[in-house]
Order: C-alpha cells, then structure tokens, then sequence
C-alpha cells in the first residue's frame, strides 16, 4: 500500500501551527549547517515523496527544515528538535554597559 498525505483539513491544521509558532518565535531560521543536515535526514527518509513533501504531516521539507521552530514528526524524529530558551520560549538577555560590565536593569542592580 503506497503512503499518502494526511487530509487536507489536517495538512492546513499543520501549516496554521507552523506559521504560528515561527512567528511567535521571531521568525528564527536555522544555521545553514542545521538546514542542511536536516534535509540529508529528510531526503533518507521513506516518508518523503517525490514532490519533497513529508508524508507525515503534508509539509515541503525545504520550507520546513529551514524554520528552527519546526520539528520532524516521525518517531522517533529524524533531525533533533531546535528551541530558543527553556521549554522552547525565547531567552531574555539583559543588556550591560560594556565599559563597567554593569547590569543596565535597574530592579537586578539595585539588590544587594
């Protein structure tokens, strides 16, 4: 039995959270290296097809491997999952003078 996509209404559901989170994420890419080991992972992979999508979710992989808020749904996943922060949620980084190698964050630099 050949593999086929999943529905329509499912590959939409896929792109719609997609989208969301790159955007939510800053629209962060990957590291040209990442994208290319991510695509040598995906162009092993039996569940890719012909047109370079993925069979598990409907997505071109090209489009999907750049992106570091998106993952490979095969399990286990062919590429590892790339996050920003803790649980995926983008780091805060504090900015400091330079010169005196201060905290420019007044609550932090007024406790003792």
């Amino acid at each position: 039995m050949e593999k086929q996509f999943p529905s329509f209404l499912q590959m939409m559901s896929n792109y719609v959270k997609s989208s969301a989170k790159h955007i939510a994420n800053g629209f962060k890419v990957t590291t040209e290296e990442q994208y290319r080991n991510r695509l040598q992972a995906c162009h092993s992979c039996p569940n890719l097809s012909e047109e370079k999508r993925c069979l598990l979710c409907g997505c071109y992989v090209e489009s999907k491997a750049y992106r570091i808020s998106d993952y490979c749904p095969d399990n286990p996943p062919r590429w590892e999952k790339l996050t920003i922060g803790q649980d995926g949620v983008p780091v805060s980084i504090k900015s400091t003078d330079n010169a005196k190698g201060e905290d420019n964050n007044t609550e932090a630099s007024n406790k003792v």
